[in-house]
């Protein structure tokens, strides 16, 4: 039985109707994934969104680990 190497990329966040999404490129294919944070209604600027923005980087490594 041979071993399947899986190519995950480490991921790029994108909004994806109103909630923070995560790409990542696996073996050819895009694979999304919901972090489960709402994008919020405000300037990119604006402390709201950074904070928001921020917890959904940090979930990005979690859902990588579940695609592998």
């Amino acid at each position: 039985m041979e071993n399947k190497q899986i190519n995950v990329s480490s991921g790029s966040l994108q909004e994806k109707n109103g909630i923070w999404q995560v790409v990542f490129h696996v073996n050819g294919k895009y694979k999304w994934r919901s972090t489960g944070i709402r994008v919020p209604n405000a300037k990119p600027t604006s402390r709201i969104y950074m904070d928001a923005e921020k917890t959904a980087i940090a979930k990005i490594p979690e859902l990588r680990d579940k695609l592998i």
